[in-house]
């Protein structure tokens, strides 16, 4: 995404380019980023003055609004939606003429647009059945996908299930290639390739059970097996942003190109990037930056990050690449809590049997309901609402299982799809815990109150009813 530069500002004089390039400010980003007293602390200038200057970029930096009633109702037949620049000078997906939204017919006639089938280039499986109906086919391609959960709650396991699945094929014999970027450091990139030969080696195992095979055909199938997906598996251990920058912009797109055009490569498939905030955690280290600086350095690393996994994910119209990222949760606060319990108490969520909270009896009077405020829009795509199970048989304490997504509104804002995956304890002790996967938002299915339950073991992942 290619970054708006003041110097082709329209609205600012000379004087104001002027004083933005000696503070350092060269792009339309790095001046709303900064708040309006910092700004005019920066360019020495009073913060009336740097309102004005801010309000011009803002203006001039927004996109046109376009109302979509007109451009059905009011085009003539021959004029068209325009669509992404990639979309317009690349070859066309499955044969789509013109953009997204070809007008036809004096009223307006739409026709439906492939997009809104559902093709099996569109989704990546996860290896589950169960599951790719549960999130309406897998893993959308094309787009940034994230899982967030605690630690041990499964994420890794979760995605390397289908990182394994992809690489070896439905034949064993030519899988798709999987990239993964890990940043945990290089025994972590190990334990996860590890992880997924002992997956392949289990499914290869099992299969050659069904068939019946004997003992010499079972390991040489077996081997052949684990040694295609591990040819079709590319691995990064990125400890640092710059290092992440790196590999996202340069060997990757490489990479991916390569295995495009060979006739013998397996093009990829999937991108995992285990996780995103380690790569955030070296801009804390700059002793010399002051607190606003450092957040518009980090919120400017988020951008940039999702900029990158975006343009990997739709590099290509013909093969596009599912893009899924890991993140962490945080601990939810006092303004949270009492969010979730006005939420079970308005009937909007599943109330578990061990809540340990007093509930409203009745609900507020409609006619004193405020507007909806952004605390309570935002615990609808921050994980805050989808952390409490929809099963009454979970034990769940709203003081201390209630969770949020790490790295805020920006990034939430980035990913197109979130899922929630967590622990779901059992009330038996001495049964197995299972895990639950909770859709928080996506593109590709509701974000209902269903969860998926699923258990990890050797073989990878397997479904259970709770």
């Amino acid at each position: 995404m290619p970054a708006h530069l003041l110097s082709d500002t329209v609205g600012l004089d000379a004087r104001a380019k002027a004083l933005c390039r000696r503070a350092g400010y060269f792009t339309v980003e790095q001046c709303l980023l900064d708040n309006v007293p910092l700004l005019a602390r920066n360019l020495h200038i009073s913060e009336r003055a740097a309102l004005l200057m801010r309000n011009t970029i803002q203006r001039e930096a927004a996109a046109k609004p376009v109302c979509f009633a007109d451009m059905v109702y009011t085009m003539n037949t021959s004029e068209y939606v325009p669509g992404t620049p990639e979309q317009d000078e690349g070859t066309v997906r499955r044969g789509h003429q013109g953009s997204p939204i070809a007008m036809r017919g004096g009223v307006g006639e739409l026709p439906r647009h492939p997009a809104m089938e559902p093709h099996a280039n569109d989704m990546l499986s996860t290896g589950c059945g169960a599951l790719d109906t549960h999130l309406g086919g897998g893993y959308a391609k094309g787009v940034v996908t994230e899982l967030i959960g605690e630690s041990s709650s499964g994420k890794s396991q979760l995605i390397l299930f289908t990182a394994a699945r992809t690489a070896l094929g439905r034949s064993h014999e030519h899988g798709h290639g999987v990239a993964l970027i890990c940043t945990r450091g290089e025994s972590a990139a190990r334990h996860m390739v590890d992880r997924m030969v002992e997956m392949a080696r289990a499914m290869l195992q099992d299969e050659c059970k069904r068939r019946d095979d004997g003992e010499a055909a079972a390991k040489a199938h077996v081997e052949a097996g684990i040694d295609c997906m591990l040819r079709n598996v590319h691995i990064a251990s990125a400890f640092t942003f710059d290092s992440a920058e790196h590999v996202l912009c340069y060997t990757l797109p490489g990479l991916v190109y390569r295995l495009r055009t060979e006739c013998d490569g397996s093009a990829i498939s999937l991108l995992v990037v285990d996780s995103v905030p380690p790569l955030l955690q070296d801009d804390l280290l700059e002793q010399k930056s002051v607190q606003q600086t450092t957040y518009r350095v980090r919120l400017q690393r988020l951008h940039s990050l999702a900029v990158w996994l975006r343009r990997l994910a739709v590099g290509d119209a013909q093969c596009p690449i599912a893009v899924v990222v890991i993140n962490h949760v945080n601990d939810a606060f006092d303004l949270d809590i009492a969010l979730a319990r006005n939420a079970m108490a308005q009937g909007m969520l599943p109330v578990s049997a061990d809540t340990r909270v007093e509930l409203s009896a009745t609900p507020a009077d409609p006619s004193q309901v405020l507007p909806l405020a952004y605390s309570t829009q935002a615990a609808n795509f921050s994980g805050l609402l989808a952390s409490v199970p929809c099963t009454d048989a979970s034990p769940f304490h709203v003081e201390t299982d209630l969770k949020i997504a790490q790295l805020g509104l920006l990034w939430a804002n980035c990913v197109n799809a979130r899922y929630l995956v967590a622990t779901a304890m059992r009330l038996d002790p001495q049964a197995a815990p299972l895990r639950r996967l909770r859709v928080v938002f996506s593109p590709t299915c509701t974000s209902n109150a269903n969860e998926f339950y699923f258990g990890v073991g050797r073989d990878g992942i397997y479904t259970e009813a709770f």
